[in-house]
Protein backbone atom coordinates (compact mmCIF):
# COMPACT_ATOMS: atom_id res chain seq x y z
CA UNK A 1 0.00 0.00 0.00
CA UNK A 2 2.84 2.48 -1.26
CA UNK A 3 1.26 6.11 -0.46
CA UNK A 4 1.87 8.97 -3.40
CA UNK A 5 -0.30 12.15 -2.04
CA UNK A 6 -2.85 12.48 1.12
CA UNK A 7 -6.18 14.54 0.76
CA UNK A 8 -7.38 16.04 4.08
CA UNK A 9 -10.64 15.54 5.07
CA UNK A 10 -12.52 16.32 8.22
CA UNK A 11 -12.19 13.08 9.72
CA UNK A 12 -8.99 11.10 7.85
CA UNK A 13 -6.45 11.62 6.22
CA UNK A 14 -5.92 9.42 3.27
CA UNK A 15 -3.86 8.01 0.06
CA UNK A 16 -3.42 7.78 -3.14
CA UNK A 17 -1.16 5.29 -5.39
CA UNK A 18 -0.05 4.06 -8.49
CA UNK A 19 -2.25 1.58 -10.47
CA UNK A 20 -3.28 0.53 -13.73
CA UNK A 21 -6.15 2.98 -15.14
CA UNK A 22 -8.08 0.50 -17.51
CA UNK A 23 -11.83 0.17 -16.24
CA UNK A 24 -12.49 -3.16 -14.08
CA UNK A 25 -14.24 -5.58 -16.24
CA UNK A 26 -15.23 -7.05 -12.38
CA UNK A 27 -15.20 -6.44 -8.80
CA UNK A 28 -11.96 -8.11 -8.03
CA UNK A 29 -9.85 -5.77 -10.11
CA UNK A 30 -8.65 -2.41 -8.46
CA UNK A 31 -7.94 0.41 -10.88
CA UNK A 32 -7.18 3.82 -10.70
CA UNK A 33 -11.01 5.27 -11.74
CA UNK A 34 -14.04 3.40 -11.45
CA UNK A 35 -17.81 4.86 -12.87
CA UNK A 36 -20.50 4.23 -10.38
CA UNK A 37 -24.01 3.86 -11.00
CA UNK A 38 -27.64 2.23 -9.35
CA UNK A 39 -29.60 -0.37 -10.20
CA UNK A 40 -33.55 -0.52 -10.28
CA UNK A 41 -33.38 -1.26 -6.70
CA UNK A 42 -30.97 1.81 -5.86
CA UNK A 43 -28.40 -0.44 -5.09
CA UNK A 44 -25.21 1.29 -6.04
CA UNK A 45 -22.80 -0.91 -8.85
CA UNK A 46 -20.07 -0.83 -11.23
CA UNK A 47 -21.55 1.13 -14.08
CA UNK A 48 -19.12 2.65 -17.04
CA UNK A 49 -18.79 5.82 -18.76
CA UNK A 50 -21.93 6.25 -20.40
CA UNK A 51 -24.34 5.57 -17.26
CA UNK A 52 -21.41 6.33 -13.98
CA UNK A 53 -20.22 8.72 -12.65
CA UNK A 54 -15.98 8.73 -11.70
CA UNK A 55 -14.73 8.19 -8.62
CA UNK A 56 -11.21 7.95 -8.15
CA UNK A 57 -9.31 5.57 -6.16
CA UNK A 58 -7.67 6.38 -2.95
CA UNK A 59 -6.83 3.23 -0.93
CA UNK A 60 -5.03 0.61 -3.09
CA UNK A 61 -7.03 -2.09 -1.60
CA UNK A 62 -10.28 -0.52 -3.86
CA UNK A 63 -11.66 2.64 -1.84
CA UNK A 64 -13.08 4.91 -4.06
CA UNK A 65 -13.84 8.39 -3.96
CA UNK A 66 -16.84 9.67 -6.07
CA UNK A 67 -17.01 13.56 -7.32
CA UNK A 68 -20.04 14.38 -4.61
CA UNK A 69 -17.58 13.60 -2.43
CA UNK A 70 -18.53 10.26 -1.38
CA UNK A 71 -16.37 6.87 -0.55
CA UNK A 72 -17.41 3.62 -2.08
CA UNK A 73 -15.22 0.25 -1.40
CA UNK A 74 -15.28 -2.45 -4.06
CA UNK A 75 -17.15 -6.02 -2.32
CA UNK A 76 -15.74 -8.54 -4.76
CA UNK A 77 -19.45 -8.86 -5.80
CA UNK A 78 -21.13 -6.80 -8.50
CA UNK A 79 -21.91 -4.42 -5.95
CA UNK A 80 -20.27 -1.25 -4.73
CA UNK A 81 -20.13 -0.14 -0.60
CA UNK A 82 -20.66 2.89 0.67
CA UNK A 83 -18.13 3.88 3.15
CA UNK A 84 -17.10 6.53 5.63
CA UNK A 85 -13.45 7.36 6.98
CA UNK A 86 -12.66 8.15 10.26
CA UNK A 87 -8.73 9.00 11.70
CA UNK A 88 -7.67 9.22 15.16
CA UNK A 89 -4.87 8.90 17.08
CA UNK A 90 -4.60 5.43 18.97
CA UNK A 91 -3.38 7.21 22.45
CA UNK A 92 -6.87 8.99 22.32
CA UNK A 93 -8.12 7.05 24.36
CA UNK A 94 -11.76 9.37 25.17
CA UNK A 95 -12.33 8.89 21.21
CA UNK A 96 -11.87 5.72 21.37
CA UNK A 97 -14.25 5.10 24.77
CA UNK A 98 -16.84 7.52 23.91
CA UNK A 99 -16.68 8.58 19.76
CA UNK A 100 -16.41 5.16 18.11
CA UNK A 101 -19.33 3.42 19.74
CA UNK A 102 -21.76 5.97 18.30
CA UNK A 103 -21.19 4.53 14.97
CA UNK A 104 -21.92 0.66 16.23
CA UNK A 105 -18.84 -1.08 15.54
CA UNK A 106 -19.00 -4.33 15.39
CA UNK A 107 -17.35 -5.69 19.10
CA UNK A 108 -14.65 -7.57 17.21
CA UNK A 109 -13.17 -4.69 15.92
CA UNK A 110 -13.28 -2.50 18.59
CA UNK A 111 -11.87 -4.90 20.91
CA UNK A 112 -8.75 -4.96 18.13
CA UNK A 113 -8.81 -1.27 18.05
CA UNK A 114 -8.71 -1.26 22.21
CA UNK A 115 -5.26 -3.42 21.96
CA UNK A 116 -3.55 -1.20 19.32
CA UNK A 117 -4.30 1.38 21.34
CA UNK A 118 -2.89 -0.23 24.79
CA UNK A 119 0.35 -0.68 22.82
CA UNK A 120 0.65 2.77 21.21
CA UNK A 121 0.57 4.02 24.85
CA UNK A 122 2.65 1.38 26.15
CA UNK A 123 4.89 2.40 23.75
CA UNK A 124 4.82 5.77 23.61
CA UNK A 125 3.87 6.08 20.45
CA UNK A 126 2.42 9.44 20.74
CA UNK A 127 1.90 9.66 16.54
CA UNK A 128 0.30 6.60 16.04
CA UNK A 129 -3.14 7.29 14.03
CA UNK A 130 -5.62 4.13 12.65
CA UNK A 131 -7.88 4.44 9.82
CA UNK A 132 -11.30 3.19 10.31
CA UNK A 133 -13.25 2.77 7.11
CA UNK A 134 -17.14 1.49 7.75
CA UNK A 135 -20.03 0.89 5.54
CA UNK A 136 -22.01 4.53 5.36
CA UNK A 137 -24.61 5.54 7.86
CA UNK A 138 -25.19 9.21 9.21
CA UNK A 139 -25.49 9.71 12.89
CA UNK A 140 -29.43 10.28 12.26
CA UNK A 141 -31.51 8.19 14.18
CA UNK A 142 -33.52 5.57 12.30
CA UNK A 143 -30.77 6.32 9.17
CA UNK A 144 -29.73 2.68 7.56
CA UNK A 145 -26.31 1.40 7.05
CA UNK A 146 -25.07 0.95 3.16
CA UNK A 147 -25.13 -2.91 2.83
CA UNK A 148 -24.15 -5.02 -0.34
CA UNK A 149 -25.45 -8.28 -1.03
CA UNK A 150 -23.87 -11.60 -1.99
CA UNK A 151 -26.67 -14.16 -3.56
CA UNK A 152 -28.98 -12.24 -1.72
CA UNK A 153 -27.72 -12.18 1.76
CA UNK A 154 -26.79 -8.90 3.25
CA UNK A 155 -22.93 -8.39 3.63
CA UNK A 156 -20.68 -5.53 5.24
CA UNK A 157 -16.96 -5.12 4.77
CA UNK A 158 -14.93 -2.76 7.71
CA UNK A 159 -11.52 -1.60 7.35
CA UNK A 160 -8.60 -0.85 9.48
CA UNK A 161 -5.51 1.06 8.33
CA UNK A 162 -2.78 1.29 9.56
CA UNK A 163 0.64 3.58 7.74
CA UNK A 164 3.94 3.45 8.03
CA UNK A 165 3.81 1.31 10.96
CA UNK A 166 7.47 0.74 12.65
CA UNK A 167 8.31 -2.21 15.18
CA UNK A 168 11.22 -0.82 16.17
CA UNK A 169 14.23 -2.71 17.13
CA UNK A 170 13.14 -6.32 17.98
CA UNK A 171 15.53 -8.71 19.27
CA UNK A 172 14.76 -12.12 16.74
CA UNK A 173 18.35 -14.49 18.50
CA UNK A 174 20.56 -13.91 21.26
CA UNK A 175 23.31 -14.77 23.18
CA UNK A 176 25.35 -17.53 22.37
CA UNK A 177 22.70 -18.98 19.48
CA UNK A 178 22.79 -15.33 17.77
CA UNK A 179 25.83 -16.30 15.47
CA UNK A 180 24.42 -19.74 14.31
CA UNK A 181 21.36 -18.17 14.02
CA UNK A 182 22.79 -15.60 11.45
CA UNK A 183 24.77 -18.33 9.49
CA UNK A 184 21.44 -19.69 8.64
CA UNK A 185 19.34 -16.42 8.50
CA UNK A 186 18.82 -15.91 4.55
CA UNK A 187 15.05 -15.52 4.11
CA UNK A 188 12.30 -14.99 5.59
CA UNK A 189 8.35 -15.39 5.09
CA UNK A 190 4.78 -13.98 5.50
CA UNK A 191 2.16 -16.78 6.33
CA UNK A 192 -1.25 -16.83 6.81
CA UNK A 193 -4.17 -19.23 6.35
CA UNK A 194 -4.33 -20.72 2.54
CA UNK A 195 -1.14 -18.24 1.34
CA UNK A 196 1.25 -19.28 -0.77
CA UNK A 197 4.43 -17.71 0.95
CA UNK A 198 6.79 -16.32 -0.91
CA UNK A 199 10.52 -15.85 0.78
CA UNK A 200 12.03 -12.61 1.25
CA UNK A 201 15.91 -11.85 1.74
CA UNK A 202 17.03 -10.34 4.83
CA UNK A 203 19.81 -8.84 2.67
CA UNK A 204 20.49 -7.76 -1.29
CA UNK A 205 21.94 -10.93 -3.28
CA UNK A 206 20.41 -13.32 -0.59
CA UNK A 207 23.49 -13.90 1.37
CA UNK A 208 23.60 -14.62 5.52
CA UNK A 209 23.11 -11.92 8.06
CA UNK A 210 26.53 -13.62 8.95
CA UNK A 211 28.04 -13.09 5.81
CA UNK A 212 27.47 -9.71 5.59
CA UNK A 213 28.87 -9.52 9.37
CA UNK A 214 31.96 -10.87 7.93
CA UNK A 215 32.15 -9.03 4.81
CA UNK A 216 32.31 -5.65 6.72
CA UNK A 217 34.57 -6.51 9.63
CA UNK A 218 36.63 -8.81 7.74
CA UNK A 219 36.78 -10.71 11.08
CA UNK A 220 35.71 -14.32 10.82
CA UNK A 221 37.29 -15.40 13.96
CA UNK A 222 35.91 -14.92 16.81
CA UNK A 223 33.49 -17.02 19.28
CA UNK A 224 29.64 -15.88 20.01
CA UNK A 225 29.06 -14.70 23.92
CA UNK A 226 26.49 -14.30 26.31
CA UNK A 227 26.12 -10.62 25.25
CA UNK A 228 25.57 -11.14 21.03
CA UNK A 229 22.25 -10.32 19.54
CA UNK A 230 20.34 -10.07 16.06
CA UNK A 231 17.99 -7.69 16.08
CA UNK A 232 15.27 -6.76 13.34
CA UNK A 233 12.88 -3.62 12.41
CA UNK A 234 10.17 -3.81 9.75
CA UNK A 235 8.28 -0.91 8.49
CA UNK A 236 5.01 -1.71 6.76
CA UNK A 237 1.33 -0.64 5.66
CA UNK A 238 -1.19 -2.97 6.91
CA UNK A 239 -5.28 -3.00 5.57
CA UNK A 240 -7.14 -6.12 7.95
CA UNK A 241 -10.75 -6.01 6.65
CA UNK A 242 -13.63 -7.60 8.79
CA UNK A 243 -16.38 -9.30 6.86
CA UNK A 244 -20.11 -9.48 8.26
CA UNK A 245 -23.18 -11.48 6.31
CA UNK A 246 -26.32 -11.71 8.02
CA UNK A 247 -27.83 -14.93 7.19
CA UNK A 248 -31.09 -14.31 9.38
CA UNK A 249 -29.55 -14.03 12.71
CA UNK A 250 -28.63 -10.65 12.89
CA UNK A 251 -24.83 -9.75 12.04
CA UNK A 252 -22.04 -12.09 12.17
CA UNK A 253 -18.07 -12.11 11.36
CA UNK A 254 -17.49 -14.69 8.74
CA UNK A 255 -13.67 -13.86 7.88
CA UNK A 256 -10.66 -11.58 8.45
CA UNK A 257 -8.14 -10.64 6.01
CA UNK A 258 -5.39 -8.79 5.45
CA UNK A 259 -3.73 -6.90 2.93
CA UNK A 260 -0.01 -5.91 3.73
CA UNK A 261 2.92 -3.48 1.78
CA UNK A 262 6.09 -4.24 3.17
CA UNK A 263 8.37 -1.47 2.88
CA UNK A 264 11.73 -2.07 4.69
CA UNK A 265 13.58 -4.49 7.10
CA UNK A 266 16.69 -3.11 8.79
CA UNK A 267 18.74 -5.65 10.71
CA UNK A 268 21.65 -5.23 13.21
CA UNK A 269 24.17 -7.90 14.57
CA UNK A 270 26.29 -7.28 17.58
CA UNK A 271 29.56 -9.59 18.62
CA UNK A 272 31.19 -8.91 21.21
CA UNK A 273 34.16 -11.37 20.73
CA UNK A 274 33.99 -9.33 16.97
CA UNK A 275 38.32 -7.76 17.29
CA UNK A 276 38.14 -5.06 14.63
CA UNK A 277 33.75 -3.94 15.01
CA UNK A 278 31.29 -5.51 16.49
CA UNK A 279 27.88 -4.25 15.17
CA UNK A 280 26.80 -3.69 11.71
CA UNK A 281 23.01 -2.74 10.71
CA UNK A 282 22.07 -3.12 6.83
CA UNK A 283 18.71 -1.86 5.59
CA UNK A 284 17.00 -3.66 2.91
CA UNK A 285 13.97 -1.65 0.56
CA UNK A 286 11.34 -4.75 0.10
CA UNK A 287 8.73 -2.59 -1.46
CA UNK A 288 6.25 -5.83 -1.63
CA UNK A 289 2.70 -6.40 -1.11
CA UNK A 290 1.27 -9.76 0.31
CA UNK A 291 -2.45 -10.25 0.52
CA UNK A 292 -4.55 -13.29 2.02
CA UNK A 293 -6.11 -15.38 -0.08
CA UNK A 294 -9.84 -13.96 0.06
CA UNK A 295 -9.17 -10.32 0.75
CA UNK A 296 -10.91 -8.76 -2.39
CA UNK A 297 -13.82 -11.23 -2.39
CA UNK A 298 -14.64 -12.09 0.84
CA UNK A 299 -18.45 -12.58 0.80
CA UNK A 300 -18.41 -16.23 -0.79
CA UNK A 301 -15.83 -17.39 2.14
CA UNK A 302 -17.63 -15.47 4.79
CA UNK A 303 -21.19 -16.55 4.20
CA UNK A 304 -19.78 -20.44 4.73
CA UNK A 305 -17.82 -19.54 7.80
CA UNK A 306 -20.37 -17.84 10.06
CA UNK A 307 -20.59 -20.05 12.66
CA UNK A 308 -16.72 -20.80 12.70
CA UNK A 309 -14.64 -17.54 11.28
CA UNK A 310 -12.17 -17.85 9.09
CA UNK A 311 -9.17 -15.84 10.18
CA UNK A 312 -6.40 -15.05 7.41
CA UNK A 313 -4.08 -12.42 9.17
CA UNK A 314 -0.63 -12.47 8.01
CA UNK A 315 2.13 -12.91 10.27
CA UNK A 316 5.84 -13.60 9.93
CA UNK A 317 8.16 -15.40 12.45
CA UNK A 318 11.76 -14.03 12.67
CA UNK A 319 13.96 -16.18 14.15
CA UNK A 320 12.50 -15.89 18.28
CA UNK A 321 9.63 -12.80 17.64
CA UNK A 322 6.51 -13.12 15.81
CA UNK A 323 5.07 -10.28 13.92
CA UNK A 324 1.20 -9.85 13.23
CA UNK A 325 0.53 -7.12 10.99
Amino acid sequence: MKKIISIVLIFTVICSFNVTSAVPKNNLTVNEKIFITTNNNGQTILGNKKNGTEAVLILDTGIYMGGNGNYYSLTGTEFLQQVQLLEFNLTNTSYIKYSLPRYSIPKEILSDIETASFEAIANNEIDSMMTLVIPYKPLLRGSYYQDYTYNGTPMRDYYIYGFDKDTGNKTIASGIEAKSFANAATTFAVTGLGLTTVPLSYLAGGISLILAFYDYVEDTNFSGSSQDFVQIRVIYDVSTKYTYADIGNGWQIGLVSENVYLTSIDTLQYYAGSTYNNTITKTKLINKTITSPNYFNPAPIAVNFITNPRNEELTTRFGGYTLHY
